[in-house]
């Protein structure tokens, strides 16, 4: 665990003012956690696959969300997932410095049934 990832759960909502280190202490960002954060280990985890960092994320959100997440599965059902990841600054216009993606299971169920 990074300060980068205190300092996102803040920003986006996710914690209290300096209380992003407690959540992890006391468990509540575990896959048993009231509120599971990087089941699968972060990018980290998985062995830090920049290029495909995003398609990643993403795809542990579809494996948890559909309860293919085998082992790294989290223990109570989930609904919606976010994927974010901070940009590098400047590195290009197009790209934003801060970008996220929330996909819910109503939205897995509609691909799913799409497919």
């Amino acid at each position: 665990m990074t300060i980068r990832n205190f300092i996102t759960w803040r920003g986006l909502g996710l914690a209290k003012k300096c209380e992003a280190p407690k959540l992890t202490k006391e468990g509540i960002t575990q896959r048993d956690g009231d509120l599971p954060i990087n089941p699968s280990g972060g990018l980290l985890g998985v062995g830090n696959p920049i290029a495909a960092a995003g398609l990643m994320k993403v795809s542990e959100i579809y494996w948890q969300l559909a309860g293919k997440a085998g082992k790294r599965q989290i223990k109570k059902p989930a609904y919606t997932g976010l994927a974010h990841a901070w940009g590098r600054p400047n590195a290009s216009k197009h790209r934003s410095d801060n970008e996220g993606l929330i996909i819910s299971a109503r939205q897995l169920i509609q691909y799913n049934n799409f497919l």
